[in-house]
């Protein structure tokens, strides 16, 4: 554990950014962690796109599917017609179990 604590403390002090990342906005945390196989640090940056809202995608969604429908919801619509007359000539299954 002591051990894991020196290399800790060598590696946070020693860890440096190249110049690429810190002009892009990357920073260095001072957290360090040390497994048995591994030294991890942590690089962060903030974030610049904006975060999606999804309740507001979802409504969007919603809408243009509504909207796409909207034809086949009147009863004397032509692609109602159209669909059931594509349902009724489609082959149907037989309800009894298949003959062996």
């Amino acid at each position: 554990m002591k051990q894991r604590e020196e290399i800790k403390n060598a590696e946070a002090e020693e860890f440096a950014l190249s110049d690429n990342l810190k002009e892009a906005g990357w920073r260095a945390d001072k957290t360090v962690r040390v497994t048995d196989t591994e030294i991890i640090v942590t690089i962060r940056k903030k974030r610049t796109d904006t975060p999606v809202d999804v309740e507001q995608v979802k409504k969007r969604i919603a809408k243009v599917v509504e909207n796409a429908m909207q034809p086949y919801r009147v009863d004397d619509s032509h692609y109602r017609g159209v669909l059931r007359e594509r349902i009724a000539r489609r082959p149907q299954q037989t309800k009894g179990p298949p003959d062996d």
